[in-house]
């Protein structure tokens, strides 16, 4: 009799945990199809007004579906664009290191310009994501050189020092360990308006 309950126990968690996860692929594969006004930037500098139909995933791209202005559709690949501006977010393609063992992979991305100045800040994933709450992940650009931020406590701090070593002031902070990963943004901020001064 034991045995029956948590069987039907099993069957019953089972059937909610199936539930959910197909409402949330419905909802997602909905919000998927969703329009979205902007702009894209070819490969060849061109700059076509439009609506999207598809926006990729930012880590591992699939091909974008754009309509221009005049109601002609067009698939873009990645490597057609330089990037877009969707509502009012610019986003950006670059080849970036992901994953745990991120020094190991590399992805094309379109990542999100959340921070422009002397360091640039790119953010991939995250709650403001059109796939929902996904981890956020940080990417530093100066120069034409992307980096991307360690999440681990300890690799954090001694790429961050190393990072933002020509800033004394922010080597005290990291040092105290006022900056971590969430406060990333606050860092790279602090950069640079240090450095625009």
């Amino acid at each position: 009799m034991k045995l029956h309950k948590e069987i039907l126990l099993y069957k019953q968690t089972m059937f909610s945990i199936v539930s959910v996860l197909g409402i949330l692929f419905i909802s997602n594969a909905n919000a998927q199809e969703i329009y979205g006004t902007g702009f894209i930037i070819t490969t060849s500098n061109d700059t076509i007004k439009g609506s999207f139909k598809r926006v990729p995933n930012p880590i591992n791209i699939a091909k974008v579906l754009f309509i221009d202005d005049s109601g002609k559709e067009t698939y873009y690949k990645p490597e057609e664009l330089i990037g877009f501006k969707k509502g009012p977010y610019y986003f950006f393609y670059r080849r970036v290191r992901t994953g745990y063992f991120y020094y190991l992979t590399k992805a094309n991305a379109y990542l999100k310009l959340a921070i422009d100045g002397p360091v640039k800040l790119f953010t991939a994933g995250g709650t403001d994501s059109q796939y929902g709450n996904s981890p956020i992940s940080y990417y530093l650009e100066r120069g034409d050189k992307i980096t991307t931020v360690r999440a681990m406590e300890h690799g954090y701090w001694f790429q961050m020092k190393n990072y933002f070593k020509d800033d004394p002031e922010i080597l005290k902070k990291l040092k105290k360990m006022e900056y971590n990963y969430g406060k990333t943004p606050a860092l790279v901020r602090d950069y640079n308006e240090s450095k625009l001064k």
